[in-house]
């Protein structure tokens, strides 16, 4: 701080933050501008997800998050964050990334290395003009293969000439360029050496104890907190620059070579260049093999050997390097930190055509950590073997693999084929062939199952939760039969601020996959699969196909084919925990299976006293379902899921079975210091759940405990703040006074993780007396903090601080206007009607609902209230919105009078009614049903009001009776915004009963 209290930024800094103002500007204008006019998904795509938001009342406006609820970092994307507030537009982004990286080939791709430095905080590419003939001012030398001078007469010759004007007068121009830029950027020692552990997994976690665990958790979060701090600092800018221009200008060479490549082979002999920056070997037409440390190697033809073998050390400490050939089937094998692998510099390898072979280690074949790492494969059916961050791998750099045809194999082990770090850019794409993409992990996934592995594969991101966010992993195939495998996280799936994409363009694909996977966007992340060809097949276990989890974005898209499907739970539109979650599939005959179908096909559970939104959309074609419904069907399920099926869905179904442990697994007994039994409290993996709930027990006994676990009040690590959930609530019960003087004293602290978390305490034990300051709370200048103050003043039953929510309901952000509509309604629906119009006319449909979902949470609402709310209210929203609350009518209220007042109701409203309380089994709806049964003159209703019950009333309902002074909204006529647009012809199926689902048990 300065004198006058401003913060004081370093130069750097201040550059650093210019940067970013750059390339969020930049980010917004794709996102908003270009993404939605580039080859965007189709109109009926578009149509369907319009179609099933209209079921709940609700538009394609009122499909957004906030990016904000968690704090940004100085990795976040910027075009991460914009997409939060629009997240339809993640599909329009994954087309256009598509097109961008179908043009990567020769005299194009700029596009996408213009996109990608923008997206990835990498800088803005600044092309270079490397096909100058320009005179070259670094000394060389030239000798054959043997060492021999060779005559100015050969190396003046036309072939020898070109091939030094073409490809090693750029190459040497490049490596020139990057030596300042890669001097800066090695003067890092704890990057270097840190750089490559935070993609490295380890298989001796699937054997180590809690407290192993625990102390290297807090060993890499200790790391990884000062890593990012400097990380950010770093300028990959120029090395970014150079290597992708290089990349394109060498591709495009290649490809001109072509067209003389007979000459090219029969006349280039082998010889040795040697400049300051490093040794080049132009090879011959002969069966070459070449080992050792190059700038650039360049062969004409045959079947040549590649053998590089490096360290992490030795691969940093060039700038650049380079391999073209030119023609011949090769093979390339390497160690890790090998071929096509950037490790703070670039490297490139282009091969122009030939059936192929490439095998080599982790990072490599388009690894690109903190510079650049591209591959490029011009002809031919070729093998991709690589270990780990390989394919099309980035963090804080580029990783881009391009294929241009043959029927290739593609296997990595973890974070590859696509895969987007922090800072980092991951591009697969593969324009033709029958292709197969193998993840073959060795890394269990110890927080969750003994048996299966975790992936990050074939279109997939990672953000280093709660420290930095994610990067883009990107997989792109145009044409032929593909066949995709991984376990978990995969095709399509991103976690924590990252945005991941799988886009197949024809073909009849196999996707196989565990868990997280398939269009999967996992706490505050993006993930998209769009298939737009074939008759594929989808095969997962849960938590995918078109499934947000924890305020993410999950997307499945298939426009057209006869498609089959495959989950347990919790996929096909079907996600938990305030995310988005949608499926949609166009057009053809598909066939559906799920085992778990009450969470899946359209599901959004209410949690943190909010929903959102869950899509199963299927357009055109006969479909099969592995359970009773049908098509031309529409239904909303949970609290705002829709199924709508131009087919159909139900109900009961086995849940998931429970996970087993290994019993054979060492136990542990109860740590004695607390310390060490707070470890057992938090520890993650599934086969350690023995322990937790008897330490966290042990921890609330003991009385220093809340002294001892002040300091956790504002962890920001979700195990620890699920531990403290848990015990922080029990010791209150215990020292009620200790506890609320604690949490009194901690609502001003300065840090806001701390202060969220008393606000949370304090309504979840009722702490009276810490009332007033939570009441201080709702001015707080951080939205969530006045979001949560008023959320806590509802959980807490502070019915006497009720009414000091309404201020609220004017509040900027719709978050904070929805905490406080639904504690007012939830707490005191008696008497604020009138309070709670601007809530419920709100132009945001978590503000509306929340009125209706806060009624509804009353134990027994009064008749009269309901009645009276329908007539106070008039515009359609507010009404549709209201009629959530209905399942909370208290059963004394009068049948004549409920039915009556739902007849008195616009048709929509009726069947949005109907399709509400359908499913209620209690003797006051049975008999409401029965009399709007037999008083519907729609006879489209009636279908949807579905059979009658079986001692069906034949009471009369009175005429309706409008209420004078009662203003009405205008009557929407067919096909306007706010009605379903099912196709006329679609038959409407008797009513189909889906049970309220439980809230889903997903493991964080």
């Amino acid at each position: 701080m300065n004198a006058r209290g401003v913060p004081a930024f370093s130069f750097r800094e201040l550059s650093n933050l210019v940067m970013r103002i750059r390339l969020h500007l930049v980010a917004f204008f794709f996102v908003t501008v270009l993404a939605p006019a580039q080859e965007p998904v189709s109109k009926r795509v578009i149509g369907l997800i319009d179609s099933a938001l209209s079921v709940m009342d609700m538009s394609k406006k009122d499909c957004s998050l906030r990016a904000d609820i968690v704090s940004a970092d100085m990795h976040r994307p910027s075009a991460v964050s914009t997409l939060f507030a629009t997240p339809l537009k993640s599909l329009d982004y994954a087309s256009l990334y598509a097109r961008v990286l179908r043009d990567v080939g020769p005299d194009q791709g700029e596009a996408l290395f213009t996109r990608a430095m923008s997206d990835c905080l990498l800088g803005v590419y600044q092309p270079l003009d490397y096909a100058s003939a320009a005179p070259l001012d670094i000394p060389i030398s030239i000798s054959s293969a043997n060492g021999t001078p060779l005559p100015v007469s050969y190396v003046d010759g036309f072939t020898m000439s070109y091939l030094i004007r073409q490809f090693v007068f750029p190459v040497l121009r490049a490596a020139k360029a990057m030596q300042g830029p890669h001097a800066a950027l090695m003067k890092n020692a704890f990057l270097r050496t840190h750089a490559d552990s935070l993609y490295m997994m380890s298989q001796e976690d699937a054997g180590a104890s809690p407290f192993e665990l625990k102390a290297a958790e807090l060993r890499g979060d200790s790391i990884a907190r000062r890593f990012f701090d400097e990380a950010a600092l770093t300028d990959n800018e120029r090395i970014t620059s150079i290597s992708l221009s290089l990349y394109k200008h060498l591709i495009l060479s290649g490809a001109l070579a072509q067209t003389g490549i007979s000459v090219l082979r029969d006349s280039v002999k082998s010889c040795i260049i040697d400049s300051p920056y490093g040794r080049v070997y132009i090879g011959s037409a002969g069966r070459d093999e070449y080992r050792g440390d190059y700038l650039l190697i360049l062969d004409v033809g045959g079947e040549d050997r590649y053998v590089c073998t490096q360290t992490k050390e030795s691969a940093a400490a060039r700038a650049l390097r380079v391999i073209v050939d030119l023609s011949g089937d090769d093979e390339y094998v390497g160690s890790s930190y090998s071929l096509a692998a950037g490790i703070f510099g670039g490297s490139l390898l282009v091969d122009m055509s030939g059936n192929d072979f490439y095998k080599a280690g982790s990072f490599s074949l388009g690894a690109g950590l903190f510079g650049v790492g591209a591959l490029y494969d011009g002809a031919g059916s070729d093998v991709y073997a690589g270990g780990t961050f390989a394919e099309g791998a980035g963090a804080f750099g580029v990783g881009l693999l391009v294929d241009c045809e043959g029927n290739d194999s593609y296997t990595v082990q973890a974070y590859g084929q696509a895969f987007g770090g922090t800072r980092g850019g991951g591009y697969l794409v593969d324009k033709a062939g029958n292709d197969i993409y193998s993840a073959v992990s060795p890394f269990v996934d110890v927080l969750r199952y003994d048996e299966h592995y975790v992936s990050f594969t074939q279109g997939a991101s990672l953000g280093n939760r709660p420290i930095a966010g994610g990067g883009f992993g990107i997989l792109v195939d145009s044409k032929g039969n593909d066949t995709y495998t991984c376990d978990i996280y995969g095709q399509g799936s991103s976690y924590w601020f990252g945005y991941a994409a799988l886009i197949d363009e024809a073909g009849e694909d196999r996707y196989q996959a565990y868990q997280y996977a398939q269009g999967a966007g996992i706490h505050f992340a993006h993930g998209v699969l769009l298939d737009r060809k074939g008759d594929d097949v989808y095969v997962s276990h849960g938590v995918s196909q078109g499934c947000g989890h924890d305020v993410g974005v999950g997307m499945l898209v298939d426009e057209t084919g006869n498609d089959s499907y495959v989950a347990e739970s919790l996929s096909l539109g079907g996600g938990n925990a305030n995310a988005i979650s949608i499926f949609t599939d166009v057009r053809g005959n598909d066939a559906y299976i799920a085992r778990n179908p009450s969470n899946c096909f359209g599901y959004s559970d209410f949690r943190r006293s909010y929903g959102l939104i869950g899509i199963f959309a299927d357009g055109e074609g006969s479909d099969v379902y592995g359970e009773p419904r049908r098509n031309a069907s529409t239904e909303t399920k949970s609290t705002f899921g829709v199924f709508l099926d131009v087919a159909d869905d139900t109900s009961s179904a086995k849940v998931a079975s429970p996970i087993t442990v290994d019993t054979t697994t060492k136990r542990y007994p109860l740590a004695r210091s607390l310390d060490s039994l707070f470890v057992q409290a938090c520890t993650a993996p599934q086969k350690f759940q023995y322990m937790v709930q008897p330490a966290r027990d042990s921890i609330v006994r003991r009385p220093d405990a809340l002294a001892f676990l002040a300091r956790y009040l504002g962890t920001t690590q979700p195990r620890e703040r699920l531990a403290m959930e848990n015990m922080m609530p029990a010791i209150y019960k215990r020292d009620t006074v200790a506890v609320t003087n604690l949490v009194t004293d901690s609502l001003t602290s300065p840090v806001l993780s701390t202060v969220q978390f008393c606000l949370w305490l304090a309504g979840k034990c009722s702490m009276t007396s810490a009332g007033p300051i939570i009441v201080q709370s709702m001015q707080h200048p951080d939205w969530r903090v006045r979001a949560a103050a008023a959320q806590n003043i509802g959980e807490g039953k502070f019915d006497d601080l009720i009414m000091k929510c309404v201020p609220l309901l004017k509040d900027t952000v719709s978050h904070v206007r929805m905490r406080a509509a639904y504690t007012i309604a939830s707490r005191s629906p008696a008497s604020v009607l009138d309070v709670l119009k601007p809530a419920i006319n709100d132009v945001t449909q978590l503000v509306r609902n929340a009125v209706g979902m806060g009624l509804r949470s009353v134990p027994s609402l009064a008749f009269t209230i309901v009645r009276d709310a329908f007539d106070i209210y008039a515009l359609p929203h507010a009404r549709r919105s209201l009629i959530r609350a209905l399942h909370a009518l208290d059963t004394a209220a009068s049948r004549d009078s409920v039915a009556g007042m739902i007849m008195e109701m616009d048709p929509e409203e009726r069947e949005a009614t109907y399709r509400t309380v359908r499913g209620e089994k209690t003797a006051l709806w049975v008999e409401v049903l029965d009399v709007c049964r037999a008083k519907e003159s729609d006879a489209a209703l009636v279908t949807e009001l579905g059979p009658p019950s079986r001692i069906a009333t034949t009471t009369a309902v009175p005429p309706p009776i409008e209420k004078k002074g009662r203003k009405r909204a205008k009557k929407e006529k067919p096909g306007k915004k706010g009605t379903a647009k099912i196709p006329a012809d679609a038959v409407r199926p008797a009513p189909v009963t889906t049970p309220a689902a439980p809230a889903p048990s997903t493991k964080p």
